[in-house]
């Protein structure tokens, strides 16, 4: 017992840690508050309530019809709070004012390891406290603030993992994990994966000269990008598995991206094919 409360004293008199518990206590205190000065909500809103209202009283087969490609993660936690009788709009506030209160912790996380300073790391943490869109964004029955929240923990643990030079980070799966509730929330969340990809390619390009070097970047992104996809699937599959009979069409890997990325091949195929034509 006493070497806990000597830990817990030391981590009370740790500056920094003590300058962010302030912050992320003012976080949730300005997002609160803000929560008493909104008096309307937005259509979007009405349709998100609507949809966890259904899927808590009737059936989930049909809960999406209203709108199909919707992610569920932000309606699962509304239907939920639906259930155990708070509301459903109650819910998708407490949901969006704690996901907003804790991205400020998100942002210092990726802030101190990028820039190695705490103060300029707690700098960041206070611009997302107090920044007015943010606060606002974070009172609102919106998937916004739940997406934004998961995102930056996706891409805080990626900057983590992704500079620690061991070809093994359990960093990675923190990564997919929070990339897989990303892309519960918006189909956006997948594009962390393809800034994991960017990220590896462009350091080994910077490392091609060095063949020792090139080889343990290439075995480090084989083996980080692996664990991110294992674990964003994980998270992400069960989900598509359980709405498979419903009405709902969302996918974690939006079908819309994938679209994108065979009519970019095919355009590709189709200018060399032309050029090589040209050149004959």
């Amino acid at each position: 017992m006493a070497f806990s409360i000597e830990k817990i004293s030391s981590l009370v008199n740790n500056r920094p840690i003590a300058c962010l518990f302030l912050i992320l206590a003012l976080s949730l205190t300005l997002r609160v508050s803000r929560c008493f000065l909104t008096g309307r909500i937005d259509k979007d809103s009405v349709m998100y309530i609507a949809i966890a209202k259904g899927m808590a009283h009737d059936d989930l087969k049909y809960a999406f019809e209203i709108n199909p490609r919707i992610p569920p993660l932000y309606i699962f936690g509304m239907s939920a709070g639906e259930k155990i009788g708070i509301g459903a709009r109650v819910a998708g506030i407490i949901i969006s004012v704690i996901a907003g209160s804790l991205l400020p912790l998100a942002l210092f996380m990726a802030a101190l390891k990028i820039f190695k300073d705490y103060k300029l790391a707690l700098l960041s943490a206070l611009m997302a406290t107090v920044h007015p869109f943010l606060i606002r964004m974070s009172a609102d029955i919106m998937r916004d603030s739940l997406f934004m929240s998961a995102f930056a923990f996706s891409f805080a643990f990626a900057v983590i993992a992704g500079t620690d030079k061991r070809i093994l980070s359990w960093y990675w799966a923190l990564s997919g994990f929070f990339a897989g509730l990303a892309a519960m929330t918006r189909s956006e969340g997948v594009e962390v994966l393809f800034a994991i990809i960017i990220w590896f390619g462009v350091e080994g390009l910077l490392k091609i000269s060095k063949f020792r070097e090139f080889r343990n970047i290439l075995l480090r992104a084989a083996v980080s990008i692996s664990i991110f996809i294992v674990v964003f699937g994980i998270t992400t599959l069960p989900v598509e598995y359980a709405l498979r009979d419903s009405s709902s069409e969302w996918h974690a890997m939006d079908r819309r991206v994938v679209g994108y990325l065979e009519n970019f091949f095919r355009k590709q195929r189709d200018v060399l094919v032309r050029s090589g034509g040209d050149q004959e």
